[in-house]
């Protein structure tokens, strides 16, 4: 089988390394350094145009309008890997003149392998009849309203030779996996590329998407009041640390993490060892009895959690010296190796 070629316009080291890149996973780079040679040794048989950013003699923009003017360009897909200080405002302007796909390099470089593994996969024959991607695309439609309802409404599902480019929003990562096995399952697509999928950027803070992760998790059985796992949330990403039993257990926890709404991304640090997880509940249960023993008049819900060694001092005391009071005891417990001191005083 012919192998599939690309057309590739840029002169700077990126375009380099991603015209070798191409190259590794078998795709033929007809590479041109400006906009004028890839008008004279265009043949009509490349699968599309790549533009490499930084470009010289002009923005990116105004080339792509000049090609686009050319009728042998009319209907070719053109796409754009772009350096990551690239502005989200002008990717939209991108988008918005028919660039299909575009490319953060090298952040997106595992996602512009996997299309042009997909492209590679369907080789260099066109599709002869247009209306067969337009056929697929309402199909794939049908099959994304009819699974997962209005929760699918926000994807776009452009196609191309067989290729689905999906695009648009869902609001959870687990949502996303699901639309990409589905749309993967249609029967005439041949490859999927969702770069340009996104997890919608929830209105609520940190503290609120932290709130809504923790009751999620709050629902698994096995987990119940696990005390020796911790999450965080930074800028919509979840970062979940802290030691379990088991695999499954693990698996558990990142299944209900990607079906949070609002999170864009899972950090994940659990650690799968049952002495590591015994010796952390052990430690917060003998904390806890200590800290009971310890309290002085004032004091209410005195907790600690342990996750990997580190103790989580939370509650309330009626004095700032109850505060490091306590501290000091849990300094004296096998086991703890770091302490951070979360007590509320609560004078009175």
């Amino acid at each position: 089988m012919q192998r599939p070629r690309l057309a590739l316009v840029g002169d700077s080291v990126n375009s380099n390394e991603v015209a070798a890149f191409a190259k590794r996973l078998g795709i033929k780079v007809d590479k041109y350094n400006y906009i004028k040679d890839l008008k004279q040794g265009y043949t009509g048989q490349e699968f599309g145009v790549m533009y490499v950013m930084p470009m010289q003699r002009g923005e990116i923009l105004s080339l792509h309008r000049n090609l686009k003017k050319d009728s042998r360009f009319s209907e070719a897909p053109c796409f754009a890997v772009t350096p990551d200080w690239v502005s989200s405002s002008r990717e939209r302007k991108m988008y918005g003149e028919g660039i299909r796909m575009i490319f953060e390099w090298p952040k997106d470089k595992g996602t512009f392998s996997d299309l042009l593994t997909a492209l590679a996969t369907v080789g260099a024959k066109k599709v002869k009849n247009k209306n067969e991607d337009k056929s697929l695309e309402t199909a794939i439609g049908n099959r994304l309203k009819l699974k997962f309802g209005q929760a699918a409404s926000h994807v776009g599902l452009p196609c191309y030779n067989g290729i689905a480019m999906l695009d648009g929003w869902v609001p959870s990562i687990r949502l996303k996996k699901q639309v990409i096995k589905a749309v993967k399952n249609t029967p005439g697509v041949r490859g999927v590329v969702a770069v340009s999928l996104k997890v919608k950027v929830d209105v609520a803070t940190d503290r609120a998407l932290k709130l809504r992760a923790r009751k999620a998790l709050g629902t698994i059985d096995e987990l119940g009041k696990n005390e020796t796992i911790r999450v965080e949330v930074r800028d919509g990403k979840l970062i979940v640390y802290g030691n379990i039993p088991s695999k499954n257990l693990h698996r558990q926890i990142l299944e209900v993490a990607e079906s949070v709404d609002g999170i864009r991304d899972i950090e994940d640090f659990l650690i799968v060892s049952k002495a590591h997880f015994s010796k952390d509940r052990g430690v917060a249960q003998r904390a806890t009895r200590i800290m009971k023993k310890a309290s002085l008049s004032g004091s209410k819900d005195i907790r600690v959690k342990v996750v990997n060694g580190m103790a989580s001092l939370q509650g309330v005391v009626g004095h700032p010296m109850d505060k490091e009071h306590l501290e000091s005891v849990l300094k004296t417990l096998v086991g703890v190796r770091r302490i951070d001191n979360k007590l509320i005083v609560n004078a009175k």
